[in-house]
């Protein structure tokens, strides 16, 4: 296992302990939390499903996203996943 993979989990295990066991205020922000950035149904936009289907054919444990990471991938130049998808077409 990766050494960022185990930070991560770290990260998550010490966030659900203080939010949902200890009921803290303040606690630990997990930003892969699913619960917390939740994408509604329907709403995702048609560049990232189009993103999402080809990266779990290369990542194939990619099993979930949440909202931060749509808005990750949409903070980078629209123009290049743009260009990227006319060239998916082509194949």
């Amino acid at each position: 296992m990766s050494d960022i993979y185990k930070d991560l989990e770290r990260i998550k295990a010490l966030y659900e302990k203080e939010k949902y066991e200890k009921n803290r205020k303040r606690y630990q922000i997990d930003p892969s939390c699913l619960e917390c950035y939740k994408v509604k149904e329907g709403t995702e936009p048609e560049w990232f499903k189009k993103f999402w289907r080809i990266f779990q054919k290369v990542i194939l444990k990619a099993m979930d996203y949440n909202r931060n990471t749509i808005e990750k991938l949409a903070r980078r130049d629209k123009k290049n996943w743009k260009e990227l998808w006319k060239k998916e077409k082509s194949y």
